[in-house]
């Protein structure tokens, strides 16, 4: 609720109306205005993981599924803190049953995003690694989505 002039509440009737009527187009936040480092950029990320844990405790998981997002963000907060994910490990972190993280794998390699390469400490096991292209990606989504915040919050959104 936002609190009128006149001290009445009402509901914003859009998006727009939560950032105070301004309609805010994808290029209304300025790129590069932040560049966060590293280990601040791994912070934006795991917050981003822990709001969309909340949001399928609160609503239910099969509303809301972006395994390749999900599969990113964990491979990026990974390869930031020095450690690769097996492929077991990332789709248990992306909440999806195994043959749909295998699939969206699948999807992401094809696409050169992730390569798999042999666990050279267990050889039944394979680990994923992500693109240099893809860290880019989810850093730029990164900054981006953490400007997205300043801009709400300069305008008296949040």
């Amino acid at each position: 609720m936002i609190e009128c002039n006149n001290g009445s509440a009402r509901r914003p009737r859009t998006l727009a109306g939560l950032f105070g009527g301004h309609n805010l187009p994808l290029d209304a936040v300025p790129s590069g205005r932040v560049n966060l480092s590293n280990a601040q950029l791994v912070q934006v990320a795991l917050s981003v993981v822990r709001t969309r844990r909340r949001r399928e405790a609160l609503l239910g998981p099969d509303l809301f599924a972006d395994p390749a997002w999900d599969m990113l963000l964990d491979l990026y907060i990974a390869e930031m803190s020095g450690g690769p994910l097996s492929v077991s490990t990332l789709a248990a972190g992306a909440a999806v049953p195994a043959t749909t993280a295998l699939r969206w794998m699948g999807v992401l390699q094809q696409h050169e995003l992730i390569w798999r390469e042999p666990d050279d400490k267990d050889g039944r096991r394979t680990i994923i690694r992500v693109a240099p292209k893809a860290i880019a990606a989810v850093e730029t989504m990164l900054n981006h989505l953490f400007d997205g915040f300043l801009v709400a919050h300069e305008i008296g959104g949040l």
